[in-house]
């Protein structure tokens, strides 16, 4: 048999390493694809929820959602929310009162400190709860309190205010985000909704195009129907 001369070796040799190459690539892109997939919408996921954090808390403040991060990471980083507190144990014959009114019934030393005196009316209202409980003829209490605190302060956040807008892993891409106020029935109910996307072209940007379509993705909401729900974006056809 001829032998293969060393031109020829080294042609065949760089077929082989070029064909498993391609091999490789073929078995494996798929599988690598799917698990950049993964973590990439787990993490858009997540920053979903963040945004939904902060619409919740903006209605709860404006009463319906912001339609742009501009007025929504404003209101969170300026705006207070309503806390209501409520001390005391509940019974079948309690009676409800604010904090006015227990201050001036337990007859307490409104110069104290706020934090002070809350823990005054804890402790009157829980002897008091005791001493019924033991059989003694008192009346019970729970007090309610209404107090307003920042609402940056009392939410909680996977990042900064000011980075929700931006989709993980596009390179500063920001979500759209629309709102709107339907009006539902024979009565014209008002019901404030919104919507949060982001696309395969921003979430899996940098990845291999040919895997995914750029137009579908991940979506917070609906302006159709009152949902808070994240949700896939599928497109069924060709369209890439």
């Amino acid at each position: 048999m001829k032998k293969l001369n060393l031109p020829v070796k080294i042609v065949l040799m760089l077929v082989i390493i070029v064909l498993g190459y391609y091999l490789y690539r073929t078995l494996f892109d798929p599988y690598f694809f799917d698990l950049n997939k993964k973590k990439r919408y787990e993490a858009v996921k997540e920053r979903l929820r963040d945004v939904a954090t902060a619409q919740d808390a903006y209605k709860q403040m404006k009463g319906e959602y912001a339609a742009d991060f501009d007025s929504l990471i404003t209101q969170i980083k300026t705006g207070d929310l309503m806390q209501i507190r409520t001390l005391g144990v509940e019974t079948d014959s309690v009676k409800y009162i604010n904090v006015t009114t227990a201050i001036e019934l337990f007859d307490l030393d409104t110069s104290l400190h706020d934090s002070i005196l809350f823990q005054q009316i804890e402790i009157t209202l829980q002897d008091l709860y005791d001493r019924s409980k033991r059989g003694e003829s008192v009346k019970t209490y729970i007090v309610k309190d209404t107090a307003y605190i920042p609402a940056l302060s009392a939410l909680s956040f996977s990042t900064s205010i000011d980075s929700i807008r931006y989709i993980p892993n596009s390179n500063g891409d920001v979500f759209e985000l629309n709102a709107q106020v339907n009006y539902v029935g024979p009565g014209r109910v008002k019901v404030p909704v919104y919507e949060v996307i982001a696309y395969n072209a921003s979430i899996l940007k940098g990845l291999n195009h040919g895997f995914y379509k750029s137009k579908e993705g991940i979506k917070l909401g609906s302006l159709t129907e009152a949902s808070t729900d994240i949700q896939d974006i599928i497109i069924l056809d060709d369209d890439k």
